[in-house]
């Protein structure tokens, strides 16, 4: 039998501290240009330039933990395409600072993932469980390199998910919007639900109005009953992937 991820209650409770805590830097604030500078200028450590990559790693963890989350989903049966786009918007941005940082080992780990996820992308087939098995290798070595973990949840990750599909179809929501929102690391819709507007303002980039607007559409939907029930039907085996689940968005009573 399949362990669940899902608890007893299928509604998102704690807000993901981890995730949108404080942090010290953003990767749109690095000065990567200076501190690839720096490192020239010096022929052995220099602590300034390793604390400036102690920040981008913390930063990189706290990203990918999102994805430690849609992986377990992932294994668990739920395959989706919209998944795999949504994880390559984290690891895109962190790979091309993690080159300029010049973090060696882990700007491989995460090249090695952004390539598998793109090839992913870029094919016709459907996802299967043998498919996705280079894929968990290939994160396996991205987790163990930068110490990641995270609770599995499958149900914050479907309504997650929905809320992406939603996005897509607002013609008010830019696909840069999209990028950005996705590209912080969202463990679950929470996170934006209960963040400060600042906060995700900061995080992404997105002024505060325009984020204002995405904060609302999070908060004025859920998973339907339906999908939530296909959803757990899915986690024990009685449906095959994800593809076979038909997000319906509906408001929100609360």
């Amino acid at each position: 039998m399949k362990p669940s991820l899902i608890p007893a209650q299928v509604e998102e409770h704690d807000l993901e501290k981890a995730i949108c805590g404080d942090l010290d830097g953003l990767i749109s604030d690095l000065d990567v240009e200076s501190l690839a500078d720096q490192a020239t200028l010096y022929d052995g450590p220099d602590y300034g330039v390793w604390e400036m990559r102690q920040t981008f790693l913390e930063i990189c963890r706290h990203a990918l933990m999102s994805i430690v989350r849609y992986m377990k989903a992932i294994n668990l049966g739920f395959l989706s395409h919209d998944l795999i786009d949504v994880m390559e918007l984290i690891i895109s941005p962190l790979v091309d600072k993690a080159e300029q940082v010049g973090v060696k080992l882990e700007t491989i780990r995460l090249v090695a993932f952004q390539r598998a996820l793109q090839e992913i992308q870029t094919s016709q087939v459907s996802l299967s469980h043998d498919r996705i098995a280079p894929l968990n290798a290939i994160f396996d070595a991205v987790r163990d390199t930068l110490k990641l973990d995270m609770r599995g949840h499958v149900v914050a990750v479907a309504n997650l998910l929905a809320f992406y599909q939603k996005l897509k179809q607002d013609p008010d929501v830019t696909p840069e919007e999209i990028r950005k929102v996705f590209a912080i690391g969202i463990p679950s819709l929470t996170m934006i639900r209960k963040s400060t507007l600042e906060d995700l303002s900061s995080l992404s980039g997105i002024p505060v109005k325009r984020m204002s607007a995405i904060r609302n559409i999070a908060r004025e939907f859920q998973l339907s009953w339906l999908l939530k029930t296909s959803v757990h039907a899915l986690t024990h085996g009685a449906i095959e992937n994800a593809s076979d689940l038909t997000p319906e968005v509906v408001p929100s009573r609360i």
